[in-house]
């Protein structure tokens, strides 16, 4: 889940355009834990890579890590959404119009 409405809400026309009837929502990854072994080797994503499904957007910084967390880490805590609950189910399947189907830990 982005912080971003308009972002969710293109990815999941896409996921419908391309002919799903279904998603998986990972609930477990709106957070990181701190991955020690990321922050010790300044994990970042190599300068190769994109983020494919964010890269149209200009809320997507680089993957940089810092003295505190890795890329990954700082990404996900700059871009993703870490207040999700139980009641965002019902209003992806609305405004997605497909079958949600939710893994990781929610409490």
């Amino acid at each position: 889940m982005s912080r971003v409405p308009e972002i969710n809400e293109d990815l999941w026309r896409r996921v419908r355009e391309a002919g799903f009837t279904a998603m998986m929502l990972t609930t477990d990854t709106q957070l990181l834990g701190k991955r020690e072994s990321d922050v010790k080797h300044s994990f970042e994503l190599p300068s190769h890579l994109k983020l494919a499904n964010w890269s149209k957007y200009s809320v997507v910084s680089e993957i940089k890590a810092n003295e505190n967390e890795s890329g990954l880490s700082a990404f996900v805590k700059q871009n993703k959404d870490q207040e999700i609950g139980w009641d965002i189910i019902p209003y992806i399947k609305k405004m997605s119009g497909l079958k949600v189907f939710a893994k990781g830990i929610m409490c």
